[in-house]
């Protein structure tokens, strides 16, 4: 709704604007072609007057150009002047110029060696805007179409816009309900592979149980990008122990990419860490930056996690030898859908950065980043103590 207002606004702003220029040319094309005509009228008058002579009578030019003035139907005041040796010696007619007439002075016309005819017209404002006048008329009905084809595009808008949050919500609410079965399902799996079994069994629990807990992630993502596009997430904030957040994460990512070889550690640990968060929506966005880093990388990466705490917030680093991200997709990031272009690249729709980025701010911290193409990426979370 807001961008088409600002579509409308801005639509209609720019037709009053151009209106108002292309108005302003008109009336600037007119007085110049009358001037031109009127300049052509006098230099005739003056011409069949003088004849072959080296003198002119100012009377009879000024006769005869009132007179070429009425055939053509123009109404001018003007003024001649007749100057010998730059000193003016007669002059005829005479003008009468209001506050937004326009005044026309014209060539110096030569008589002789010594004379010189010099002559000031105004053309009223009101011949100019009446000579306009049919042209205004059509360009107020094109003014008054183009309005009725931008409400009408911006209804078509509104209309396309409401179908589409139908969709979401559509969306939004199938997707909700697969949340139900899937926490079953993990639950399940959990007490699974809490019990006495062998290490095969064991190890298959717990890679079911990555597996849900990583689309249960993914659903949790989505259901809050969805939701952040209409209204503001409700944080649970609590002051929570930001290395079991981090040990958790890292136990889970390692069973999901237990096919894949890489290093994963976590540097420099200290005594327990407390920090002002929500543990579920800060879980999911460490568990979103070292999922990229193993999904877009070659085999071998290395990982590291680096905490440091500061006087007044607490940083996460998160430093990987992937693949890194190119100058050009660096500017993009974070702000919409998007994602790498590489020979092995994995499956995915670009929304964990979206949803970290909006996630950590909104718990009133922020994230930063570093990138060079083939060498890896450095993710900086910062939030308060």
């Amino acid at each position: 709704m807001k961008i088409a207002s600002i579509i409308l606004i801005i639509g209609f702003l720019s037709i009053i604007m151009n209106q108002g220029i292309w108005i302003h040319n008109m009336k600037k094309t007119y007085y110049e072609d009358y001037s031109l005509l009127f300049n052509d009228l006098l230099n005739i008058s003056v011409e069949q007057e003088k004849g072959g002579s080296l003198s002119v009578n100012l009377d009879k030019v000024d006769k005869n150009l009132q007179e070429r003035l009425k055939g053509v139907n123009l109404m001018f005041s003007y003024k001649l002047e007749l100057y010998e040796n730059e000193q003016m010696i007669s002059t005829a007619g005479c003008y009468v110029k209001n506050e937004d007439d326009y005044i026309y002075m014209s060539p110096r016309r030569t008589i002789s060696d010594s004379l010189f005819l010099q002559c000031t017209v105004v053309i009223p404002s009101s011949f100019i805007i009446g000579k306009m006048k049919r042209i205004n008329d059509i360009s107020c009905w094109g003014m008054i179409l183009s309005i009725g084809c931008l409400i009408y595009l911006l209804l078509n808008i509104l209309k396309r816009e409401k179908i589409l949050k139908s969709n979401v919500l559509a969306i939004y609410g199938t997707i909700h309900d697969l949340k139900s079965p899937l926490n079953l399902a993990y639950l399940l799996i959990s007490r699974f592979a809490t019990k006495e079994c062998d290490d095969v069994k064991k190890q298959s629990f717990l890679a079911c149980k990555a597996q849900l807990y990583t689309l249960s992630n993914t659903i949790e993502t989505l259901l809050s990008v969805l939701k952040m596009k209409d209204q503001h997430i409700s944080y649970k904030k609590d002051l929570i122990d930001l290395e079991g957040v981090i040990d958790s994460v890292v136990e889970n990512i390692s069973i999901l990419y237990s096919n894949k070889h890489f290093s994963l550690s976590i540097e420099n640990r200290m005594k327990t860490v407390w920090v002002n968060a929500d543990p579920f929506y800060l879980r999911n966005s460490i568990t979103n930056l070292l999922d990229n880093s193993l999904r877009y990388s070659n085999e071998n990466v290395k990982i590291e996690i680096f905490l440091e705490n500061n006087l007044d917030d607490f940083s996460i680093t998160i430093k990987d030898t992937g693949w890194g991200i190119s100058a050009k997709l660096q500017k993009k990031l974070c702000k919409q859908c998007c994602r790498g272009v590489h020979r092995n690249q994995p499956k995915g729709h670009g929304l964990g950065l979206i949803y970290t980025t909006r996630v950590i701010r909104s718990m009133g911290g922020s994230i930063a980043f570093q990138s060079i193409e083939g060498e890896g990426s450095t993710f900086v979370i910062t939030l308060p103590c």
